[in-house]
């Protein structure tokens, strides 16, 4: 099967290797090694994981969960098969915590998710959704998550975000555990914010890989996202799983004023953009694009133009 995005990835890691820099790392840093990953979920369906690895996949990371009582339904199977396969897997969590308290209890059913199982790879939180919160409560509610899995598990968790948020939403607070980032269609992430540098890179959602039937999400992972030199870690064993009180409804999306998250950034278009190309890159829709900035031929845009990119 042919895959340029696959073999373009092989190649730059290749290069990297040999010290060549040719990404902007120093020679030190080209050195380390760059590992090929995906990240999955239910999404992907069933998932032949020796074709998979026999692709050159050497990580696999695997939704647990979401929130504070949704597991995965392929969660388990994902996570024997892909030990079997001998692929270093790793897990994350979809948060969906308004408060505080929410992100504590979304940590403690994440780690009562990990118990028992053998992970090579740090777990993650995936905090992105982010409607109705202002910053200092999206800071508030992420490092208390991060936190409290970190005092259930024993290890240092991880942070996956989009490239935007690093910069418009996420305090230096945050920046003491290692970043999975999230930019499309780059060859390295623009910026890394508060963090010196990346230990994840996820740089499409159209990926290609023999053993999973349609797109999958194509990482690049450096030894920071691993656990004990990449060799499976058990981890220790977790409280009880919180009882679960009802989520109280999300209030309505609020206006931006100063001191909250702001809900939305400008983007200018650049030669080669596309409405397309744009709303996979920062995580948002052709439709929600053209409905926010008033557009009545999402296929006609051009360079210079000012866009607004709502953010969640």
């Amino acid at each position: 099967m042919q895959k340029s995005i696959r073999i373009m990835a092989l190649c730059l890691a290749a290069v990297m290797g040999m010290g060549l820099g040719i990404l902007g790392q120093s020679r030190a840093e080209a050195a380390e090694p760059v590992y090929a990953g995906i990240d999955i979920s239910r999404y992907q369906g069933t998932v032949d994981f020796d074709r998979v690895a026999a692709d050159g996949i050497d990580i696999v990371y695997m939704r647990a969960g979401e929130g504070n009582d949704y597991i995965d339904p392929e969660y388990e199977r994902n996570y024997q098969q892909a030990r079997e396969a001998g692929l270093k897997s790793g897990a994350y969590l979809y948060v969906t915590a308004t408060t505080v308290d929410e992100g504590r209890e979304q940590a403690k059913f994440f780690a009562s998710l990990l118990q028992g199982k053998e992970f090579a790879c740090r777990p993650v939180m995936d905090f992105e959704n982010l409607r109705g919160l202002n910053r200092q409560t999206a800071n508030d509610i992420a490092l208390a998550f991060l936190q409290t899995l970190e005092e259930e598990t024993g290890v240092t968790p991880a942070i996956y975000t989009g490239a935007y948020k690093v910069e418009a939403v996420w305090d230096p607070a945050l920046a003491a555990y290692p970043l999975w980032i999230a930019e499309y269609g780059a060859e390295e992430p623009k910026t890394t914010g508060a963090w010196k540098e990346w230990s994840g890179f996820q740089y499409t959602d159209k990926g290609q890989v023999d053993g999973i039937d349609g797109d999958v999400d194509l990482d690049r992972f450096r030894p920071g996202i691993l656990l004990n030199g990449g060799e499976p870690t058990p981890e220790p064993t977790a409280s009880p799983k919180p009882s679960i009180t009802p989520k109280p409804t999300a209030t309505p999306k609020p206006t931006a004023t100063p001191g909250q998250c702001p809900t939305t950034i400008p983007y200018i278009v650049q030669r080669g953009d596309t409405l397309s190309r744009i709303a996979d890159s920062l995580e948002t829709t052709v439709a929600e694009l053209a409905a926010l900035n008033h557009l009545k031929n999402p296929d006609r845009i051009y360079v210079g133009q000012r866009l607004l990119i709502p953010i969640g």
